[in-house]
């Protein structure tokens, strides 16, 4: 089944084409997107390590909030991520950035 463009109104496209174009001008361009000629510098790397600690203390949260709710149901040692293991990594990003 061949979808046509005969079905669509014409302010339909005429809208999500000019979504299309606007949103293909705010993407960066490729060069924008390389690192620096000088490398990485520290605040760049604590930046990326901090905001991967937050998203971890955020996934902890969701976790604990899950396994909270459903409480009746039996946990299996089967899970994808145990609670322990969220800790650990939560753990070592704290002492990189401690220490970094």
């Amino acid at each position: 089944m061949a979808i046509t463009t005969d079905s669509y109104p014409p302010e339909l496209l005429s809208s999500l084409t000019e979504s299309l174009d606007l949103a293909t001008e705010c993407v960066p361009t490729i060069e924008a997107l390389q690192p620096p000629s000088d490398g990485l510098s520290l605040f760049d790397v604590k930046n990326e390590l901090l905001l991967s600690y937050v998203q971890n203390l955020v996934f902890l949260i969701l976790f604990k909030l899950r396994n909270h709710a459903s409480s009746d149901v039996e946990h299996s040692s089967d899970a994808y991520t145990s609670q322990d293991e969220i800790i650990e990594n939560l753990v070592s990003l704290r002492l990189y950035l401690e220490k970094g």
